[in-house]
C-alpha cells in the first residue's frame, strides 16, 4: 500500500510523529503496527523496512508514526524517514498485531509505558476519547528526562490516571506496584524496550498476574527507555 508524506512535527526531545496518507482507506486497530518501507541510497544493516506501532487513532484523518531520532548518529532507515518532504510515497503493509483493548469494557487496564513504547497508548486513549469511551485505565509512563515526555498536552487533557517518572530509572514490577496500589483483575499492557518488556512480564506474572492477564508490545534495537 503506498503511503504520502503529509507532515512531521515535535512531540519532545527526540521525538517526532510523522503523518501519512494512505492511498486508500487503512482499517485497523488502535495498538497495532505496520512494517514500513523507505528504499535509500546505502542503507546501513538494519536495511529499508521497519516496523512502527501506529501512534494515530483510527478516528483520525492520517495514519501516523511516533519515534525517536538518534541526534548524532540516527539509522539509515530514520535518516531518510525524517528526511521525506510532503508528497513523497513510500509502501506500508496492511496493520497488524493483538496488542489492543480487551472487548470487555469492564476490565481495569494498567498501561506500562517505557519512553517510545507511548505510542499504541496514545492510540488506544485517543481512540477511546474520540470514540466517546471510557475505560479504567491507569498509565505509568517512564522516561529519559521530563524533555522526553511525548504527547504530555494530550495525556493531561484526558480521563487516565497519569504517572510520569522522568527519571530514567527503570522500575520493578513491585514498584510499578506500590505505585498503582492494586493489580487484582487488572489487564497489565507493557510497551517498550524489549528487556524492559519481558523483564516485566516476567516479574508481574510471578507476583500472581495470570498469564492472559500481561500484554507485551516491545522494540527491538531499543535498550533503555
Amino acid at each position: 500500500m503506498t503511503l504520502q508524506f503529509v507532515r512531521r512535527i515535535q512531540d519532545a526531545e527526540h521525538i517526532f510523529t510523522y503523518y501519512f496518507e494512505p492511498e486508500r482507506t487503512l482499517r485497523y486497530i488502535a495498538g497495532q503496527f505496520l512494517e514500513f518501507h523507505i528504499p535509500h541510497d546505502n542503507p546501513d544493516d538494519r536495511g529499508e523496512k521497519r516496523w512502527f506501532t501506529v501512534s494515530s487513532s483510527p478516528t483520525e484523518t492520517h495514519l501516523a508514526i511516533t519515534t525517536k531520532i538518534d541526534p548524532k548518529k540516527p539509522s539509515t532507515f530514520k535518516h531518510a524517514l525524517h528526511n521525506l518532504n510532503p508528497g513523497d510515497t513510500i509502501e506500508g503493509s496492511e496493520a497488524m498485531g493483538d496488542f489492543v483493548l480487551p472487548k470487555d469494557e469492564s476490565t481495569k487496564l494498567i498501561f506500562i509505558a517505557g519512553g517510545i513504547g507511548v505510542t499504541p497508548f496514545r492510540s488506544m486513549i485517543t481512540w477511546l476519547a474520540q470514540s466517546n469511551k471510557s475505560r479504567d485505565i491507569t498509565l505509568l509512563y517512564m522516561t529519559q528526562d521530563e524533555k522526553q515526555v511525548a504527547f504530555r498536552h494530550e495525556l493531561d487533557q484526558i480521563f487516565v490516571s497519569l504517572h510520569i517518572m522522568s527519571d530514567g530509572k527503570r522500575r520493578t514490577a513491585q514498584e510499578l506496584a506500590d505505585t498503582i496500589g492494586s493489580i487484582e483483575n487488572a489487564h497489565i499492557y507493557i510497551s517498550g524496550p524489549e528487556p524492559m518488556a519481558k523483564a516485566l512480564a516476567t516479574d508481574f506474572r510471578s507476583m500472581s498476574a495470570h498469564a492472559y492477564q500481561v500484554v507485551t508490545d516491545y522494540f527491538p534495537g531499543y535498550e533503555s527507555i
